[in-house]
């Protein structure tokens, strides 16, 4: 959305709203504020959401496998290959997934050597929210054992982002249907209409084209008393804040993220309790690309484990 957001200064700082009292002013860089909180946020991709699978299915990586992993059991391309008791009753490697994983990796190998230009197909992980700490690291494992290194998890939020809803619902119903290629210029023409009747806010869009993409949504957020006060100024502040919001807020979750499986990473420590959506918020607020998890911590007082076989 920074590139939305950069189209826009481009536009409006062509141009050369009474002012806004002080209650709206401040209700608008709380605004603002929160929505600049959530873009801050930005990991890589993540842009601070816990992000987890839910149970819908999953298609948006093409000829790749595609492990899905619910608390029912676990399928490979839509083929069962472990039911709920058997994913419960893994330990380490779930033996059936890794035979077929086993399979899928020969494949992989035997195309690479007829075709060393053609690029792998990816393996996809889509864990639901509620799968156990404990069968992810099994499916983790078993995908390790048959030496897949680079994997692709399939994430949606499961937690929605805390912020205000646009002001102008009429306007965000509007922008909602835009379609996403032409939203960045859509917006950009909304804008420059809007600061055609606010000098001080194409003044500030001129000075903010020059400072970086990171920087941008604060500044906008700082200088909203300035600008909204101005008796200059007499445009709309609900629709700029609105414009401001679909050009800053991603309208998309990110759908996968490559991870490295890295036994040697920092793990994840996780408790017996513990389920993918804890072990993702953990994850991503990490930022390390490389994914393990730690054995559950056995309650105190519990007998140890027997090591492994």
């Amino acid at each position: 959305m920074r590139i939305a957001l950069t189209m826009m200064l481009v536009a409006v700082s062509a141009l050369a709203c009474g002012g806004a009292d002080e209650a709206e002013i401040a209700r608008a860089k709380a605004f603002m504020e929160q929505v600049c909180q959530h873009e801050a946020g930005d990991n890589g991709a993540f842009r601070g959401m816990t992000l987890v699978k839910s149970s819908k299915p999953f298609r948006a990586v093409p000829g790749g496998t595609m492990v899905a992993v619910s608390t029912s059991g676990v399928t490979v391309n839509d083929v069962r290959v472990a039911d709920a008791a058997t994913l419960a009753a893994a330990d380490r490697i779930l033996n059936p997934l890794y035979d077929k994983l086993r399979e899928e990796r020969n494949t992989q190998v035997a195309i690479a050597m007829r075709d060393p230009s053609s690029p792998p197909p990816p393996l996809v992980l889509a864990f639901d929210a509620a799968v156990p700490a404990r069968a992810v690291q099994s499916v983790l494992e078993s995908a390790f054992q048959s030496e897949h290194r680079q994997v692709l998890l399939a994430l949606e939020p499961g937690v929605a982002p805390q912020f205000p809803e646009p002001p102008d619902r009429l306007l965000d119903d509007e922008l909602r249907r835009i379609p996403d290629d032409q939203l960045p210029l859509h917006g950009a023409n909304k804008m420059a209409q809007l600061a055609g009747d606010c000098p001080p806010l194409a003044e500030l869009f001129n000075v903010m084209s020059f400072v970086p993409p990171e920087d941008r949504c604060l500044m906008f957020a700082n200088a909203i008393g300035e600008v909204f006060g101005s008796a200059s100024c007499r445009t709309d502040i609900n629709k700029v804040l609105t414009l401001m919001h679909a050009m800053t807020i991603p309208r998309k979750p990110v759908t996968v993220h490559q991870v490295v499986l890295h036994p040697d990473a920092p793990g994840i420590p996780t408790k017996p309790t513990d389920t993918w959506a804890q072990v993702a918020e953990s994850l991503f607020r990490r930022g390390d690309d490389r994914l393990w998890l730690e054995p559950p911590q056995a309650p105190a007082g519990a007998p140890p484990a027997p090591p492994a076989q």
